[in-house]
């Protein structure tokens, strides 16, 4: 089960609170992190958390990834693990969901009612045991169960480009522009 945090490695991301949950999993897991270190003491204290990790879980450091290449890694892994302390959109969590990747993320973002729409879950994050659940919940489900939740969290981000007033803002702006032609 492939599962990726893509963001900046510092406290606020929580990639030590998403390695104290994938010590409580019970599925064989490969974790990627990707981003780039930018407070070394706590860079140090994730190893630390790493090098703890039970044996069917992998942890690998992979550094920073171009914007550009970020769908199509989130697209290879079947959830991204993200349990950030807050965050005002996420762009990360955006991306994994139109890549069609669930997500396993913190309740302090925009992104809520996830399980209910079978594209991921939105914990509590002092819960660690519901955040390591859930990787085992989706890790446990057949090839069609995931492609439902692949399709769920497709569906999500889909939805906000929907709602979104971006595309006729942007068209009265650039009609104001072009002097109303």
């Amino acid at each position: 089960f492939r599962i990726a945090f893509v963001g900046r490695i510092s406290p606020v991301k929580g990639v030590d609170i998403a390695l104290r949950a994938l010590a409580q999993v019970r599925a064989p897991v490969r974790f990627e992190i990707y981003g780039p270190v930018q407070d070394a003491a706590y860079w140090h204290s994730c190893t630390a958390l790493i090098a703890a990790l039970p044996s069917h879980v992998e942890a690998v450091a992979m550094g920073e990834i171009a914007n550009s290449a970020v769908a199509e890694t989130m697209a290879r892994q079947d959830l991204m693990l993200m349990p950030s302390l807050s965050e005002n959109f996420g762009h990360g969590i955006f991306e994994s969901l139109a890549a069609g990747t669930p997500v396993v993320i913190g309740d302090k973002t925009p992104w809520r009612d996830l399980a209910a729409r079978r594209a991921g879950f939105d914990l509590p994050l002092a819960d660690v045991a519901a955040l390591a659940a859930a990787i085992d919940r989706l890790a446990a489900m057949d090839a069609a169960t995931a492609q439902q939740w692949r399709d769920g969290a497709r569906a999500v981000a889909e939805g906000f480009v929907a709602a979104s007033p971006a595309l006729a803002q942007m068209r009265a702006l650039y009609h104001e522009l072009a002097g109303g032609r």
